[in-house]
C-alpha cells in the first residue's frame, strides 16, 4: 500500500558539496570528452555538461550559494561568460582550456577565481584534480544568548532527534548511492566495500577516510537535506557511539586550520563573547604544526587557526580522544567532536606569520547564558529524550518546515508497511498539513485514506468526518459537506444520546451547509434542533445559545420574517449582557445585524443606532482598519445618505 507514496532525493541533484560544469563547443571530439569525463569524476562525481552558453549561466544561476561549482570553459565562451558568473558564490573555481594560440591572457588575469589557462584538457584534469580538496569548511550558526535564534534552536532538536530515535539500516542509502555513481566505477567500488564490510565499529574510520558517505553527509548537514539525514541516521548514531566509547576523559588543546573569506572572518571579529554551534562533526589535531603544515597560501581567503580549549569534566560533553587508531589515516592523532556542539568564541588575533588565531572554548548546556534556551528545548520539545518516527516529523511541523515535514511523512508510510494504525497517524497528519498550506482537496483525499483503513467508530473517526465537512465547505461544495457532517452526526448520537451539547456543533455546521445552498427553511430545522438542546443546559451553555439565536435571526431575514429576526436578535443580546462567557465583540455584531434588518424594513433611524451602538463598541476594541470596522462605518455612511 505504501510504495505509491515512495520519494526519492531528486534524480538530478548532486549529493556533494562540488559539482563541475562543462561547456563544451561543438568541434570536441565525443570519445575524448568521455574520456575526460572519466578522469574528472575520480575527483568529483558530479559532472553536468552544456553546449549552449545561455543554458550553462541558466543553470549556475539556479544552484544553490551553498553549493561548489568548479567550471571548465574554453576561451572563446568564457568572455562572455565569466564576467557575468564570476561573482556568483555558488562558482568556487573556474578552468580555461584556450584554442586560440595567441589567447590574451592578462584579460583572464582579472578574474581571481580562473585557477589555469590551458591549450591541453589533459592539464586542465591534472590542474583540477590536484586543485580540489575535500571540503573541510563547516557550517556554524554564531549565536547571541540575548537575541531569539530559530535557526539555532532547530538545529539543535534536529541533531538531538537524528541521534535518540530508532536506527535504520543502510540498505536504502546504498541503493541511493549506486544509483547517483551508477557512472563512475571508482566510487563504485568504495561503495561495494562499504556494503560488505561496514559494522557500527568502523563508523569513526569510514569518516575519517572521506570518500562518499562523508561527503554526502556533510552536504546534507550544510543544508539540512531532511531526507537524506533521515536516511543516514544509522551512520550518525554509529559515530556516536564510538565517540562515546572512546571519548576524552582529560582536559586538551586542539587545532583546526581554515581558509576563511573576509566577511566571514569580519563576522567572527564582531561576535566576541557570542557562542558558536558546529553543525557537522567537527575534526581536530592535537598537533599545532601540522594542522599549520595543511594552512596553504591562499590570494582569496584569509588563512585562519581555530584554537579549541576543551574540557570533558564539564557537564553534557562528549567528544573523541585520540582517534589515531580508529581512524582512516592512522598517522595523525585526531579528536572529533559531536554535532551541534557549542563554543563560546573568546579572541581573534593575527599573529606575527600572517595567521589568525581564533580562539574558542567548549561549552557545556550548563552554562549560565545557555540555559535559558535548552530550558525551552527541555520542556517545549522534549530535548535529550528517546524519541520515535513521529516525533522528528513533530520537530519539523513545530519549526514549520511544511514542505520537508510533507516529504518526511510520505516517507514514514513506507516505513510501516502495513502497520494500519500508524498509517493512519501519518495520513491524519499529512491532512492536517496539507489543509494548513492551503491545498484543501488534497487534504480531503488524506483524510479520507484514513477513514477508509479506520476499524473502530471513535473519536478520531468523527473528527474526521467533520473535518472532511468543513473542507467541503472552504472548496464551495456544501451538498458534500452536509453528507460528511450527517456521517459525524450519526456517529455522535450512537455515542451519546440525541440531546446531548456533543451534537450541537456538528448540528450547526450542516445549517450553515444548508444557508450555502440557500435552503433556508432546512438550515433554520437544524439550528433550531441545536438551540432546543442548548436551552436544557442554559446556565452552563449561555453564550452558545446567544450565538444560536444570532444564527437563526440570520435565517429568518433570509426567509423575510424580519421581526422573527429581530425577536431573536434581542433574545441573543439580552444574554450577552448578562453573560460572563460572552464577549464585547458578541454583542456588536448582534447589534450589527439588528442594523441591517431595521434597514431591510426601511426604518432607517432604527438602523443608524443599532450600527452606531455597534461601531462604538468595535471603536474600543479593532483598529481603525480592521474589515469589520471599515464595514461597519460604511454602513453608517450609506444609512446618513438614505436619510438625507
Amino acid at each position: 500500500m505504501g510504495a505509491s507514496h515512495k520519494k526519492h532525493v531528486d534524480d538530478d541533484s548532486n549529493l556533494e558539496i562540488y559539482s563541475i560544469i562543462w561547456l563544451i563547443p561543438p568541434c570536441y571530439n565525443s570519445e575524448d570528452v568521455y574520456k575526460i569525463q572519466q578522469r574528472l569524476r575520480i575527483s568529483i562525481n558530479y559532472l553536468k555538461i552544456f553546449e549552449d552558453n545561455i543554458q550553462c549561466e541558466e543553470y549556475i544561476r539556479s544552484v544553490s550559494s551553498e553549493d561548489r561549482l568548479i567550471l571548465i570553459v574554453n576561451d572563446q565562451f568564457a568572455r562572455q561568460l565569466v564576467p557575468r558568473i564570476e561573482q556568483l558564490r555558488q562558482v568556487h573555481s573556474i578552468y580555461i582550456h584556450y584554442l586560440d594560440k595567441n589567447i590574451n591572457q592578462q584579460w583572464f588575469e582579472q578574474f581571481s577565481k580562473i585557477k589555469s589557462l590551458s591549450d591541453k584538457l589533459d592539464i586542465v584534469v591534472t590542474r583540477i584534480q590536484s586543485d580540489h580538496k575535500i571540503d573541510d569548511t563547516f557550517p556554524l550558526i554564531i549565536y547571541n544568548p540575548h537575541e531569539f535564534n530559530s535557526h539555532f534552536i532547530f538545529s539543535q532538536l534536529l541533531f538531538d532527534c537524528l541521534i535518540h530515535m530508532n536506527s535504520n539500516n543502510k540498505n536504502e542509502f546504498i541503493s541511493l548511492c549506486k544509483n547517483k555513481y551508477k557512472d563512475n566505477e571508482n566510487e563504485l567500488n568504495i561503495i561495494d566495500e562499504f556494503e560488505q564490510n561496514y559494522s557500527v565499529n568502523q563508523a569513526l574510520l569510514w569518516y575519517t577516510r572521506k570518500s562518499f558517505i562523508y561527503r554526502i553527509l556533510n552536504k546534507a548537514l550544510r543544508i539540512h537535506n531532511i531526507d537524506l539525514l533521515f536516511m543516514l541516521r544509522f551512520f550518525i548514531q554509529d559515530i556516536y557511539y564510538q565517540i562515546e566509547q572512546y571519548k576524552c576523559l582529560h582536559p586538551i588543546r586542539v587545532y583546526r586550520s581554515h581558509l576563511m573569506s573576509y566577511d566571514e572572518l569580519q563576522l567572527f571579529q564582531n561576535s566576541i563573547g557570542q557562542f558558536i554551534s558546529i553543525n557537522a562533526f567537527l575534526s581536530t589535531r592535537l598537533d599545532y604544526g601540522l594542522e599549520l603544515f595543511y594552512l596553504y597560501e591562499s590570494n582569496d581567503f584569509e588563512r585562519v587557526l581555530f584554537e579549541i580549549d576543551a574540557d570533558p569534566r564539564l557537564n553534557d560533553i562528549k567528544f573523541s580522544r585520540n582517534i589515531k587508531f580508529h581512524s582512516y589515516f592512522q598517522e595523525n592523532d585526531e579528536i572529533i567532536f559531536l554535532l551541534g556542539t557549542i563554543f563560546q568564541l573568546d579572541n581573534i588575533y593575527l599573529n606575527d606569520d600572517g595567521i589568525w588565531i581564533i580562539r574558542l572554548k567548549l561549552c557545556s548546556q550548563n552554562n549560565s547564558q545557555l540555559k535559558s534556551i535548552f530550558h525551552i528545548l527541555t520542556n517545549e520539545y522534549d530535548y535529550h529524550q528517546k524519541t520515535n518516527l513521529f516525533s522528528f516529523g513533530q520537530l519539523l511541523l513545530k519549526q514549520t518546515h511544511l514542505d520537508d515535514a510533507e516529504k518526511y511523512y510520505l516517507r514514514l508510510l513506507n516505513e510501516f508497511s502495513d502497520q494500519s494504525e500508524n498509517i493512519i497517524q501519518c495520513y491524519n497528519i499529512l491532512g492536517n498539513l496539507t489543509k494548513n498550506k492551503g491545498d484543501y482537496e488534497l487534504s480531503i483525499q488524506w483524510f479520507k485514506k484514513a477513514i477508509q483503513i479506520s476499524t473502530i467508530e471513535n473519536q478520531n473517526l468523527i473528527e474526521n468526518y467533520n473535518i472532511i465537512g468543513d473542507l467541503y465547505i472552504k472548496i464551495d461544495d456544501p451538498k458534500r459537506a452536509i453528507e460528511y457532517y450527517n456521517r459525524t452526526l450519526i456517529l455522535l448520537i450512537k455515542i451519546f444520546n440525541e440531546d446531548h451539547p456533543e451534537l450541537v456543533v456538528c448540528l450547526n455546521n450542516i445549517a450553515i451547509a444548508y444557508k450555502n445552498e440557500k435552503k433556508y427553511h432546512k438550515a433554520l430545522e437544524y439550528h433550531e434542533k441545536a438551540l432546543t438542546i442548548l436551552e436544557k443546559h442554559p446556565l452552563i451553555h449561555q453564550s452558545d445559545i446567544a450565538i444560536l439565536h444570532n444564527y437563526i435571526g440570520i435565517i429568518q431575514r433570509h426567509l423575510g420574517y424580519f421581526n422573527l429576526a429581530l425577536e431573536h436578535y434581542q433574545y441573543a443580546l439580552e444574554i450577552c449582557k448578562y453573560s460572563f462567557s460572552s464577549s464585547y465583540i458578541d454583542i456588536a455584531k448582534t447589534l450589527k445585524n439588528m442594523g441591517i434588518v431595521y434597514e431591510d424594513k426601511n426604518e432607517l433611524e432604527q438602523s443608524l443606532l443599532c450600527l452606531k451602538k455597534a461601531a462604538t463598541i468595535y471603536q474600543d476594541i479593532l483598529s481603525p482598519i480592521h474589515p469589520d470596522m471599515i464595514e461597519i462605518e460604511e454602513k453608517i455612511q450609506y444609512i446618513l445618505v438614505q436619510l438625507k
